[in-house]
């Protein structure tokens, strides 16, 4: 696993064994493997710190985002068709 999306995949397909194992932890595991191609050399730490920093940065432009949703400037007409379409109008 050298790239976040190698990560996700490999999670991805753990989660999948949840449905056959509920009992099953894929966070657990994912842990597991990685720890396991650590002490098989097939894994550095420079590239688990490269998976943490991207990950990161993921996690921090999604909440901008999130955040840019919540407090972006609106028009007075899309305020109102807002507060309408909340109340139902």
């Amino acid at each position: 696993m050298k790239t976040i999306h190698d990560l996700r995949t490999h999670l991805q397909s753990l989660h999948a064994r949840t449905a056959e194992t509920p009992l099953f932890n894929p966070v657990f595991q994912l842990g597991h493997d990685l720890s396991r191609q650590l002490e098989n050399g097939s894994l550095s730490l420079d590239t688990i710190d490269g998976l943490v920093d991207g990950l990161f940065q993921e996690a921090l432009e999604s909440r901008g985002r999130a955040l840019h949703r919540l407090i972006a400037p609106v028009t007075p007409d899309q305020n109102k068709a807002a507060w309408q379409a909340l109340c139902g109008l």
